[in-house]
């Protein structure tokens, strides 16, 4: 009985060794197996992703449609020199000046005596007179002066005239008559009645008459 019990105990021993090594068998062929699938799909995960890029390089890239209204904007470029619009500043035109008369006018026994705004004077001189010294300054700098019909003076009356020409280019004239005759004195003397005269007569012929001549030099 002892020995048969004995023996029923060794072979649960055995069979109990023979599983568990069975065991192990199985456990390290499902480690095995695991990975070697696990092996297998990251190999063919790597070869799909080259044949992958392979593609890609192949194929030409499409860029993306332009936007409407799209900036452009310019490569960074050190000498490049930004431009920028004219501008042209407003011309201001200075006023010319439309001042026309005189400063100055000065003639020797002229009447009556110089204004700005009186422009007609009157002279008389003796007939050796040619041209009467006329001195004549504009009121304005930038006035013009032109003294007209000062020479060859004629017996009788002359008339000369001043013009003053603005900066705007308005005239103004000044007018002076200079009246030519003779300066000497006549005497003359008709019985108890006598008269004195400026020029225009050289004697008188007559009866009872005494004309006396006194030129005034």
């Amino acid at each position: 009985m002892g020995i048969e019990i004995l023996t029923i105990w060794k072979g649960m021993l055995i069979n109990m060794r023979k599983i568990k090594i069975l065991s192990i068998i199985i456990t390290v062929t499902i480690i095995f197996s695991t990975y070697v699938k696990a092996l297998s799909e990251k190999i063919e995960n790597e070869e799909t992703n080259s044949i992958t890029n392979t593609i890609n390089e192949n194929e030409p890239i499409e860029e993306p449609p332009a936007e409407e209204n799209q900036t452009n904007v310019e490569p960074e470029n050190n000498d490049y020199e930004p431009s920028y619009p004219s501008y042209n500043p407003p011309q201001y035109q200075e006023k010319k000046s439309e001042n026309a008369d005189l400063r100055v006018l000065k003639i020797e026994n002229m009447e009556p005596e110089f204004s700005k705004d009186v422009t007609e004077y009157y002279l008389t001189v003796d007939l050796e007179t040619d041209k009467i010294n006329i001195e004549a300054y504009s009121d304005s700098e930038k006035a013009s002066v032109d003294i007209q019909g000062n020479n060859d003076l004629q017996e009788g009356e002359n008339k000369i005239e001043v013009v003053v020409t603005a900066e705007a280019g308005n005239q103004k004239t000044y007018y002076i008559y200079v009246t030519k005759i003779d300066n000497c004195i006549v005497k003359i003397n008709v019985g108890n009645a006598s008269g004195n005269f400026y020029g225009g007569l050289v004697g008188y012929v007559g009866s009872g008459t005494t004309t006396i001549r006194n030129c005034i030099n």
